[in-house]
């Protein structure tokens, strides 16, 4: 691949960007190429893995993705299953290449003949006018979508209300607590919560994510609907913060 030259850079993100990588961590394969050349990169990369093993499975995800860039998820014989390939293909004249350092690390540049591959600052205006419309968003939705959990409950639809409870209590709660403890990934969902809040908030949403029966959910559910007001007020205190040390800063 590194003698290809229509592959102009190959790094490695996640847990080798942000030092975290553990027996159990995937392999985050970033590559850059010329624009036009995705599909030919492709084909290089995967006779590349092919030449270490035979490829047992593969998902491409739809386009558009999410990021913009192509996606392909690899599975190789004989390999551990936890150590799955995540590659993303990167067009020279591509943005949104996921390398502000506060949310994804420092990438580990495997090879790079444009200088592509640069860490760089959070646009914190930008990021923060992100989080206000979320937050803006959980207070909107909140109080409208509980009954579709306790109505799931009252009907002894079970799986229906573990749906709605992670998705419309669970999840806005969570994201509240980012917000305040860590706003830099303040949309990353449960991923990294080991290093993200405090372990007894970490424990506290561990527990509400788990309920074994019917009434353990409910009772949940309740729970998160008491202190909801108090951890979004927590939440906007912590914007309004963010705010005026980003205006400062600005400022100077």
């Amino acid at each position: 691949m590194r003698a290809d030259e229509r592959i102009i850079a190959a790094y490695l993100a996640g847990s080798d960007a942000s030092g975290r990588t553990d027996e159990a961590s995937d392999i985050d394969l970033c590559v850059i190429v010329e624009d036009g050349l995705v599909t030919e990169a492709l084909g290089i990369i995967e006779h590349a893995l092919v030449e270490l093993s035979p490829v047992r499975a593969r998902y491409r995800l739809p386009e558009p993705t999410w990021h913009g860039h192509a996606q392909c998820f690899y599975a190789l014989e004989g390999a551990d299953p936890r150590h799955m390939i995540d590659l993303v293909i990167q067009e020279r004249s591509a943005g949104g290449r996921l390398l502000e350092r506060e949310r994804h690390g420092e990438p580990l540049v495997v090879f790079d003949r444009s200088g592509l591959v640069r860490s760089e600052s959070l646009d914190w205006p930008k990021h923060l006018e992100r989080m206000r419309v979320h937050v803006a968003g959980i207070a909107d939705r909140f109080v409208l979508f509980q009954p579709l959990v306790t109505k799931a409950l009252d009907r002894g639809q079970t799986a229906e209300a573990v749906h709605f409870y992670m998705a419309v209590t669970w999840r806005p709660y969570l994201d509240l607590y980012r917000v305040i403890h860590c706003p830099e990934r303040f949309d990353f969902g449960a991923r990294y919560l080991d290093r993200d809040v405090p372990p007894e908030v970490r424990g506290e949403l561990e527990r509400l994510a788990l309920a074994g029966s019917p009434d353990v959910l409910r009772r949940h559910h309740r729970e998160i609907g008491m202190r909801f007001d108090e951890t979004l007020e927590c939440a906007m205190e912590a914007l309004a913060e963010l705010s005026a040390r980003s205006g400062a800063q600005s400022g100077d």
